[in-house]
């Protein structure tokens, strides 16, 4: 039973930007940790879930037709599984972006993958993540 603790609080620790409330490693309980990262996950959509739920009571400015969400409920909406989660991900993301839309030969793309530099492609397709998820959510928020 204590490797099924240590294995989650070893998931929570190394998946969340949440500060685990035990840090702890035990190597015997490494396996126990990859059979609870659902549940990492689960916690990570429930701060997603509650950030849902907290821009329901940020002002709303009311129309003739429905009420349409102020765009910082869907900045928090956008931006809370990435602060959940650390930006986790989004450094191999962006390398992608620019080793893919760099248009170059296989060496070289390679190359750009390992590169530790953040290129043009990078920031502009991290930017267009952003502004569409934002947007998503400011669109969900205006359906009556």
């Amino acid at each position: 039973m204590s490797d099924w603790i240590y294995g989650f609080f070893m998931a929570w620790g190394t998946f969340l930007a949440i500060p685990c409330p035990k840090k702890i490693w035990r190597e015997s309980a490494r396996r126990k940790m990859v059979a609870c990262l659902p549940l990492v996950g689960l916690i990570a959509g429930l701060v997603w879930a509650g950030c849902v739920w907290l821009s329901a009571f940020l002002p709303l400015r009311l129309t003739r037709v429905f009420a349409v969400v102020l765009p910082l409920g869907a900045l928090l909406c956008a931006a809370a599984p990435w602060l959940v989660t650390g930006f986790l991900h989004l450094d191999g993301f962006m390398d992608v972006c620019d080793a893919v839309l760099s248009r170059r030969d296989l060496e070289t793309r390679q190359q750009i993958l390992k590169d530790s530099h953040c290129g043009a492609f990078a920031v502009i397709c991290l930017v267009l993540l952003f502004l569409c998820q934002w947007a998503v959510f400011l669109s969900a928020g205006a359906i009556p």
